[in-house]
C-alpha cells in the first residue's frame, strides 16, 4: 500500500484489527464482549489508538489491493465469539463507520 510509509505493517495489521472488531460488531457477527475484549488488549498494548492522517477514502480503497480481495469482493475477517468468520457481502456503511472511526482515534461506545 503506497502512501503510508510513516506506518509500519504491525501497526496497520493492529489498526485493521480494530475497525475488523467493529465493524463485526456492527454487523451482528463479534459479540460486544469481544470486540471490547479486543479494544481493550490493544489499547493495552498502546496500537492503533493513535489518530491517522489518512483520507477514510483513500484507506478504503486501498483495501481493494489486499491479499484478502478475490472475485472481485473484498473478503472480511471477522471476530466472533469462538473465532473468526470470512465474509464478503459486509455493508459500505458498516465498513465506513468503522475506518473512520478508527482513523479518528475514537474509542467504541459500546464500552471498549
Amino acid at each position: 500500500m503506497s502512501g503510508y510509509s510513516g506506518l509500519l505493517h504491525g501497526e496497520a495489521v493492529a489498526y485493521g484489527l480494530r475497525a475488523a472488531a467493529r465493524i463485526g460488531a456492527a454487523v451482528g457477527l463479534t459479540p460486544p464482549a469481544r470486540a471490547a475484549r479486543i479494544e481493550r488488549l490493544l489499547d493495552g498494548l498502546q496500537l492503533g489508538r493513535e489518530p491517522l492522517p489518512y483520507p477514510v477514502v483513500a484507506v478504503v480503497a486501498a483495501t481493494g489491493t489486499d491479499k484478502k480481495h478475490a472475485g472481485g469482493a473484498l473478503r472480511w475477517v471477522l471476530p466472533t465469539a469462538d473465532g473468526v468468520t470470512v465474509r464478503g457481502d459486509v455493508p459500505d456503511a458498516a465498513v465506513l463507520a468503522a475506518v473512520e472511526s478508527v482513523l479518528a482515534g475514537r474509542p467504541t461506545g459500546g464500552g471498549a
